[in-house]
């Protein structure tokens, strides 16, 4: 009686969620969702006829405690199998994930004519999106470079990028890549706070700051591309790679994102990377960037910075807060610049970031005052709340280490690499 009473109750519960989700529209999708949901509604139907059976009913006390274990020993198997089944799915699946363009990337970029980039570059990335060309040691202390276009260096080789260097560097440290062009700490956040990838991870070197200025310069906050630029197809920035689409859990019953599900349709699924990724055709984008920048009305006068600042500040303690409740370390670095107030006109040629809401551009002083500000409130924050910081200041202004606003030179990403390394190595010791 108990016994029976304990899988009509369950699948009561069950059955009653799959109908409230299916007056909302929901409906299994594949064999396995069909194949649970009728055995829901077998468990429910058979259970509750069993009950009306006099015979049944007058089980025996003892053998209906014996069921009870039974079924609690299941269910206590069934939280393993679920758990285990994350591991392995987390693994093996070959969805992107977010903050990654994605796994099994494999991309050779030819810069034409960027400056301080030589020869062709290798973009790869692992099983779960991670540039990273080798997967870590069992013994190696696991980090992850989270950021934008500056971590992810798209147009440098894997091995030159300043995450990768820096790994090289240190013995027995793992540091991968999972910096993404475009996004600002709105997506760090989310990152720290919900992916699995920092499942295992001792820390995050986290490198923000210049696409939350632009976004607030350019009022596109919201903004997941440079809009400005859509316009032009040999551009061809991302968009789908780019929107802020977090995976959210699909509308139906609970059951229906249970991890053994998932691993299933992982191992079901067709072992076929995503889509590669392109950010343009070898350097042209850029041209008609550069083009924009030259075309426009400058101006000296720099908007008012403090709710920008203001809102970039409350986020990166919202990443130190949500990286210690993931018992997850993390270190920021200061974003430097080619930005400075007596560029020579080649040097400045290469710039093309700084447009405003009203179609002007900023001028090169301007722009480094506003990214000095962010700097120092990222210094501020890091001092109140004890938390490290790489100083990357040396860096401003060095037409080495820029092949145009922000982004590394080979020579850039050494010297970064170098600041993270001594960084990372001062904490081991």
């Amino acid at each position: 009686m108990m016994l029976l009473a304990a899988i009509a109750l369950a699948a009561g519960a069950l059955a009653a969620e799959m109908a409230v989700h299916a007056a909302a529209g929901w409906r299994p999708e594949g064999t396995a969702e069909h194949a649970i949901a009728a055995a829901i509604a077998f468990a429910l139907i058979a259970s509750l006829i069993a009950l009306s059976i006099p015979a049944v009913r007058r089980i025996p006390t003892a053998r209906q405690a014996s069921g009870l274990l039974l079924l609690a020993a299941l269910a206590v198997s069934g939280a393993l199998l679920e758990w285990g089944a994350r591991r392995a799915n987390d693994e093996l699946s070959m969805q992107r994930r977010f903050h990654t363009r994605g796994p099994l990337v494999r991309r050779v970029h030819e810069p034409n004519g960027m400056h301080g980039i030589a020869g062709a570059s290798h973009y790869t990335t692992d099983a779960r999106g991670i540039r990273a060309p080798e997967p870590p040691q069992p013994d190696d202390v696991r980090w992850l470079a989270v950021g934008g276009s500056t971590t992810e260096c798209v147009y440098l080789d894997d091995r030159e990028t300043w995450a990768w260097a820096a790994s090289e560097a240190l013995e027995d440290v793992w540091i991968g890549n999972v910096g993404v062009s475009g996004f600002d700490t709105r997506q760090h956040l989310r990152f720290v706070e919900t992916s699995p990838l920092l499942d295992g991870v001792e820390g995050i070197i986290v490198q923000p700051g210049v696409n939350d200025l632009w976004r607030y310069l350019a009022d596109e906050e919201t903004e997941s591309v440079f809009a400005r630029f859509d316009g032009d197809p040999v551009t061809r920035t991302p968009r789908a790679e780019l929107q802020d689409d977090a995976a959210k859990p699909k509308p139906g019953p609970v059951w229906t994102r249970s991890n053994m599900l998932q691993l299933y349709r992982t191992l079901r699924a067709p072992r076929r990377p995503p889509p590669q990724y392109e950010e343009g055709a070898g350097g042209a984008e850029y041209d008609i960037r550069h083009r924009h920048r030259a075309e426009a009305l400058k101006t000296d006068v720099l908007p008012d910075l403090s709710r920008g600042l203001n809102e970039y500040g409350d986020r990166i303690r919202r990443l130190i807060g949500a990286a210690r409740e993931r018992g997850v370390d993390i270190v920021f670095t200061t974003q430097p610049v080619l930005w400075a107030a007596e560029l020579p006109a080649e040097i400045e040629a290469r710039c093309w970031f700084g447009w405003l809401r009203n179609g002007d551009y900023l001028t090169v002083q301007r722009l480094r005052e506003a990214m000095d500000a962010y700097n120092q409130r990222l210094r501020e924050i890091c001092a109140e709340e004890e938390t490290a910081r790489v100083e990357l200041g040396f860096m401003q202004g060095n037409a080495e280490y820029f092949y145009d606003d922000c982004h590394f030179t080979e020579a850039g990403a050494r010297a970064a690499g170098d600041a993270v390394t001594r960084a990372l190595r001062a904490r081991q010791d």
